[in-house]
């Protein structure tokens, strides 16, 4: 079975492929369809997916693929490396986000997400009808809460593509 670790390593080696990919916008896009970066998120996603399976990594798995989610809503193909993600594939993990929201199995982090990606697009988050418990969840968030969530680099290495723009969050890099 793949692991956490297997994901952050494979989300990595996209994002250097996505880092090193130059030019205008449209010729990156092309560049990366052609090297086959786009292909690689749907396989990271379902990788996510596998794991909300198993006890010990289903939340983790839960807020990294949710992530995908939202930043692949917000963020152009060619700088998040996300072009296209399957419908299905989504729409379960919101189930499941929907499901962790019913049963208040969330923690404070993924609460403060929520809430971060909610007032940043919540167009990309709650693109599905139905996410009730997810969207009362969001209203009881303070926008501002993911502050209070530990962002170390220590806390956010090897979480993908989410640690590497938590970590850029609280350092005031682009995605501020």
């Amino acid at each position: 079975m793949i692991t956490l670790r297997d994901l952050a390593a494979w989300e990595s080696r996209v994002a250097s492929i996505v880092a090193r990919t130059e030019g205008a916008p449209e010729e990156r896009d092309r560049a990366l369809e052609r090297s086959g970066a786009y292909a690689e998120y749907p396989a990271i996603l379902s990788g996510y997916i596998e794991l909300l399976d198993d006890e010990e990594s289903a939340l983790e798995a839960l807020k990294r693929a949710v992530f995908l989610i939202w930043y692949s809503g917000i963020e152009p193909a060619m700088e998040s490396g996300i072009a296209e993600l399957p419908e299905l594939t989504v729409r379960a993990t919101l189930d499941e986000l929907e499901a962790v929201c019913l049963r208040q199995a969330y923690d404070e982090e993924l609460q403060a997400m929520l809430a971060w990606y909610h007032q940043r697009g919540e167009h990309a988050l709650l693109r599905v009808p139905g996410l009730n418990a997810v969207e009362a969840l969001i209203q009881d968030a303070e926008p501002q809460a993911w502050d209070r969530v530990t962002r170390s680099p220590s806390h956010m290495a090897e979480r993908g593509l989410l640690g590497r723009y938590w970590m850029a969050l609280g350092s005031g890099d682009r995605w501020r």
